[in-house]
């Protein structure tokens, strides 16, 4: 191609591009407009903003005159670009002008009317205690009350002793002092906190009743550092006792007392003074009767032998204690040995001397491994504790009324009317002149209510359980299976020695008088013991 022609060419396609870029020029500058830089704007009641429309293309916009108007004057008003707030709502403002040339432009603009916050303002006292683990909602109030935007935003001064969600739901951590603060999210800018107390201890029971053979017992949680070194435990009353064991952050206590009365346990943390528990303490009973140092909590048969647990109530540790119970089988039939008597004298078992010695508040698990071959169809026992001795060589029995019984078919305490009177025993000078006295008859120490019935007798006395020939009992016409009733007067129910003070009158007179009940036969009648002096 000639060099000519290809002049030609690129001069054509230069006219050409520059005649495009006049035609783009010409458009733009025709593309006449009025806006505003946004589409919607926040405007407070009773509070004005001022807005400007942005002119574009038109020559001299400086001397163009705008026309205002608002599409609910009730919510807002404009005048000169001056927007101001009447009442919540929304609505729209116009802005229109006429260019010279006679083209109309307008610009429409979103008008949101709210109702600030004004004042803001946190309920909940100062220093309100929250437990750990516990949630506690912060009491806010917002004014006014048409505040259109009442969201706020929480924040917790230290996140490890307590949390905050968005609203005001504080979540206790771990012990200490903790700011809780709340801003408006409606550009009012308002706050408003409140400081919160997290103690180290925390104890729901308001108050310790001990009416139980078993004692008492609560719950403490302890959230410190050092339970042994930092927290004291006061008893205020001498009267009762505990023990704690710690498991956790739970503190277990156990509350025991020797006598009826009134006091108070006093738990404080050296760390934490503010955290101090107060539990007030009433006693109305003690132990399994008055005086009394052991219960048995816990009873049940097992193949070859009784299991039990025993918790020392006092303040000494026990060194023996001796156990009484009565063993009945699955229907609650009183049991007795296989190989009993033709009477049918009945045994109570008599256990003493432990492994080892029951701490104050401590427990001890004991088993019989010959239970079952006395009592094979035995199932469940009433139990009750008949005297114990002390380390220090105090020996404590209780007498028969006294007497508490642990039934383990019925998992609870009972009352019975059964128990042996120590507290009546003989003194060494009565046995000094039973020496001499020889009836000539083998009595059972007692027959006791629960073998009343079974054995058909109307009250309770000794049995009689053998009469040798020509002895004193046989002139005087006692029987095997006689029921001793009265001893010169003196009726076994009131005194259960009342056969041993009688025979050591006889040492004196030579006689003895007993009212007996014969086996099968209804009523009484008497006997008259002679004895040659």
């Amino acid at each position: 191609m000639p060099k000519r022609n290809m002049n030609r060419i690129i001069v054509c396609v230069v006219l050409l591009l520059a005649l495009l870029c006049l035609c783009a020029c010409a458009f733009a500058e025709g593309e006449q407009s009025l806006r505003f830089e946004s589409d919607e704007i926040t405007v407070a009641v009773k509070k004005a903003v001022k807005v400007s429309p942005a002119v574009e293309n038109v020559e001299k916009p400086k001397a163009l005159k705008y026309t205002w108007a608002s599409g609910d004057e009730q919510i807002a008003t404009v005048q000169n670009g001056t927007v101001k707030g009447i009442a919540p709502g929304e609505t729209t403002v116009t802005c229109s002008t006429e260019l010279p040339e006679g083209k109309q432009l307008s610009a429409s603009l979103k008008v949101r009317v709210v109702e600030p916050v004004k004042t803001l303002k946190i309920e909940t006292k100062a220093n309100t205690r929250v437990n750990v683990g516990e949630t506690l909602a912060i009491e806010h109030t917002i004014q006014p009350e048409n505040a259109t935007e009442k969201s706020l935003t929480w924040e917790s001064s230290d996140p490890a002793v307590a949390t905050v969600d968005n609203t005001g739901a504080v979540t206790a951590v771990s012990p200490g002092k903790v700011t809780i603060s709340a801003a408006t999210n409606d550009g009012s800018k308002k706050q408003a906190k409140v400081s919160l107390y997290i103690p180290s201890l925390r104890c729901e029971t308001a108050e310790i009743t001990v009416d139980k053979p078993e004692g008492a017992t609560f719950t403490l949680k302890y959230y410190g550092d050092d339970w042994d070194n930092n927290v004291t435990v006061k008893a205020d009353g001498n009267f009762y006792e505990y023990s704690a064991e710690r498991d956790g952050n739970k503190v277990n206590f156990w509350v025991s007392a020797g006598s009826a009365g009134k006091g108070k346990l006093t738990i404080k943390d050296k760390k934490d003074p503010q955290a101090t528990v107060t539990v007030p303490v009433t006693a109305t009973e003690s132990g399994i009767a008055l005086g009394s140092l052991v219960t048995i909590q816990d009873v049940k048969i097992k193949n070859e032998g009784q299991e039990y647990t025993v918790r020392n109530n006092g303040l000494q540790p026990v060194v023996n204690i001796w156990i009484i119970y009565i063993p009945r089988d699955k229907e609650g039939n009183i049991q007795f040995r296989g190989e009993a008597s033709a009477a049918g004298a009945g045994h109570e078992r008599v256990f003493s001397n432990i492994k080892k010695r029951i701490g104050p508040g401590k427990t001890i698990k004991e088993d019989f491994n010959t239970f079952g071959t006395d009592y094979p169809n035995a199932t469940q026992l009433d139990c009750a504790v008949l005297s114990v001795e002390l380390a220090d060589g105090t020996y404590i029995s209780f007498p028969e009324n006294a007497l508490r019984w642990f039934s383990s078919s019925e998992k609870k305490y009972i009352n019975s009317p059964e128990g042996r009177n120590v507290n009546s025993y003989p003194g060494d000078e009565i046995y000094e002149k039973l020496e001499s006295v020889e009836l000539g008859a083998e009595l059972s120490t007692s027959l006791k209510s629960w073998q009343k019935e079974y054995f058909g007798y109307h009250h309770l006395g000794y049995l009689v359980m053998s009469v040798e020939e020509d002895s004193i009992a046989a002139k005087a016409g006692l029987q095997p299976t006689d029921l001793i009733v009265t001893v010169n007067g003196l009726d076994y129910e009131e005194n259960e020695y009342a056969m041993t003070f009688g025979m050591a009158e006889m040492v004196d007179t030579g006689k003895m008088t007993l009212t007996v009940e014969r086996y099968g036969e209804e009523g009484t009648f008497e006997v008259e013991l002679t004895q040659e002096k």
